[in-house]
């Protein structure tokens, strides 16, 4: 009984599912896009910096000091960064 169970049981298709950071799926990006992505929020991030200390001085009407508006904006902006490149890393169903 059993050996009948057996062979009626391996002609089944293997349906487990692939996870992949490199190959592209159809609703992910390959290596290159996700690269791609993670150099535009890195620029995002440093050109942020300037922006924010700019719009700090269009509606404060002066410069905020420079090394600790640096920490503050350091400390919200690495570990935003770090969230989002986790999310765009992360292992997708390709199969």
């Amino acid at each position: 009984m059993r050996t009948i169970n057996a062979a009626a049981s391996s002609s089944k298709p293997d349906t487990t599912p692939e996870y992949s950071r490199w190959k592209a799926g159809p609703t992910s990006m390959g290596a290159v896009g996700r690269s791609i992505v993670s150099v535009l929020i890195v620029v995002g991030l440093v050109i942020g910096y300037w922006m924010v200390r700019g719009i700090m001085v269009a509606f404060l009407g002066f410069d905020v000091p420079g090394l600790g508006f640096l920490g503050m904006y350091a400390a919200l902006a690495i570990p935003a960064g770090a969230i989002l490149l986790v999310r765009v890393w992360k292992a997708q169903r390709i199969n």
